[in-house]
C-alpha cells in the first residue's frame, strides 16, 4: 500500500497515477484482512469485538491526519508540488511494518495455507454487508461504539447501524435541509458508518477456521469493496435521468437495507473460539 502511494509521487501522467493508485488500493486491501486477523486471532473472544473495532475506527483518526496534513502542504508548497508531497508522505506508516515483523509475534492460533474452494461457502455471504456499505455517504470522523458488537452481538450489531443510517441518510439526500441540519445529521451518519465497519473485522474473522481465514475475508473485504466501487459510478448515470440526491438516496437506501437483510443471514458468532478445523 505505502509503496503504490510513494509511487504516485512520481507519476508524470494520469495514466501512470491511475495504475499507482490501483497498486495502492490493491496493497489496502490485503493489508486491511491481515490487520484485522492478527488482532483477531490475538485477543480473546470475549473482547475480540471491541480490539477489532477500536484498531478499525483508527481510520477515522488517520483520515483527520490526512486531511491536516493536505491543508499543510498546500498552504506551505505550489499546487503542483503540493499533491506529490502529499503521496511521498504516505509512505511513511510502511515503517510500522518493520515494528510489526520485529515486535508482534504470530499467533497461536496460526495459518496454515489456504484452500481455495472451500472459500466459497454459505457463509462468504459475509462480502455482502461490504459491498452494500456506501461509505461514499458519509465521511465523518466520528467515534465508533467498540464494544456494541461484544454486548449486542455481530449481527444485531449491524442491522442496528444499517438501519440507523437507513432512517438518517433518506432525509439528508430527499429534503432541501438547511445547512444547519444538514450537518447535524451528518454527525449520527459518520458514527453508524463508523460503527458498522468496525464491527465487520470481528464479523469476518469469525465466520473462517484458521486454514481459510486470510484467503477468506480478504476475498470477501475485497469482493465487496470491488461491487462498492461501481456505485459513485451508477449514481452518476442515474444521476442524469433523476437529481443526484434522489439517486444517492436510491442506492444509499437500498444498500443499507440489503446489509441489514445479509446480516441477519449470517451465523451469530460472539464469543466464538478460533479453531483451525475446516468445517
Amino acid at each position: 500500500m505505502a509503496a503504490g502511494t510513494g509511487r504516485c509521487h512520481h507519476a508524470s501522467d494520469g495514466r501512470q497515477l491511475l495504475v499507482f493508485r490501483g497498486l495502492m488500493g490493491f496493497g489496502f486491501g490485503g493489508e486491511w484482512a491481515v490487520g484485522a486477523i492478527l488482532i483477531g486471532e490475538t485477543v480473546r473472544a470475549r473482547y475480540r469485538g471491541r480490539a477489532v473495532g477500536t484498531v478499525q475506527s483508527g481510520w477515522a483518526v488517520g483520515w483527520g491526519v490526512a486531511v491536516g496534513l493536505y491543508v499543510l502542504t498546500q498552504s506551505l508548497f505550489p499546487p503542483e508540488t503540493a499533491w506529490r508531497l502529499l503521496f511521498a508522505l504516505g509512505v511513511l506508516p510502511a515503517l510500522g511494518v518493520f515494528w510489526i515483523r520485529g515486535t508482534c509475534p504470530n499467533p497461536r492460533c496460526s495459518s496454515g495455507p489456504p484452500i481455495g474452494a472451500a472459500i466459497v461457502r454459505p457463509s462468504s455471504g459475509s462480502s455482502a454487508p461490504t459491498c452494500c456499505a456506501p461509505r461514499w455517504c458519509a465521511r465523518c470522523c466520528a467515534p465508533a461504539p467498540k464494544a456494541a458488537t461484544d454486548r449486542l452481538g455481530r449481527r444485531p450489531a449491524l442491522v442496528v447501524c444499517a438501519v440507523a443510517a437507513f432512517v438518517i441518510v433518506l432525509p439528508m439526500t430527499l429534503l432541501n435541509l438547511p445547512t444547519p441540519v444538514f450537518t447535524v445529521l451528518a454527525l449520527p451518519l459518520g458514527f453508524v458508518a463508523s460503527a458498522y465497519f468496525s464491527g465487520l473485522g470481528a464479523l469476518l474473522t469469525e465466520q473462517y477456521p484458521t486454514e481459510l481465514r486470510g484467503s477468506g475475508q480478504g476475498f470477501c473485504h475485497n469482493f465487496g469493496r470491488g461491487i462498492g466501487a461501481l456505485f459513485p459510478l451508477l449514481v452518476g448515470l442515474l444521476a442524469d435521468a433523476l437529481s443526484i440526491g434522489v439517486a444517492i438516496a436510491m442506492f444509499a437506501g437500498i444498500a443499507y437495507l440489503v446489509m441489514a437483510f445479509c446480516a441477519l443471514l449470517l451465523p451469530e458468532t460472539r464469543g466464538a473460539e478460533l479453531t483451525g478445523t475446516v468445517p
